[in-house]
């Protein structure tokens, strides 16, 4: 699990540094960062890349978004989805956990903890469904 918790912060950390990425470059990026391909398609499993269709989709933040999420966090989110890292179901968890928070200000740092969290929870929760599909019913 540690593994997977850097290679997801150095993936968003590539996609922030990068204007146009793709799966195949954040699979070569962390292949030349030590990952096995075990680790990468893990990893990339998390991700929405396989339904991510090119159709550009911008998401308008309401007043209260906006006075809560500083500028960097909302173009940092737009561009994740729009890179296929984040689908809208899980931005929309992502922007909702970051209302939620104490922190009067959400900075683009906030938001990618945010953003890490809520990724794992998502893959703790499809690792409880699998179990539970896997339980005989008596």
């Amino acid at each position: 699990m540690d593994k997977l918790v850097v290679a997801l912060n150095l993936i968003m950390d590539f996609i922030d540094s990068n204007t146009f990425v793709n799966e195949q470059d954040i699979a070569d990026f962390l292949y030349s960062t030590g990952f096995d391909d075990y680790e990468i398609r893990q990893t990339l499993s998390m991700l929405d890349f396989d339904t991510y269709e090119g159709v550009p989709i911008i998401r308008q933040f309401c007043v209260s978004e906006r006075n809560k999420l500083t500028q960097d966090a909302m173009l940092y989110l737009q561009k994740l989805m729009l890179t296929g890292f984040l689908d809208l179901i899980a931005m929309e968890e992502v922007i909702e956990k970051a209302m939620d928070a104490e922190i009067s200000k959400i900075d683009a740092e906030n938001i990618k903890q945010i953003i890490l969290y809520t990724l794992l929870e998502k893959k703790s929760l499809l690792k409880q469904d699998v179990k539970s599909e896997e339980d005989p019913i008596n």
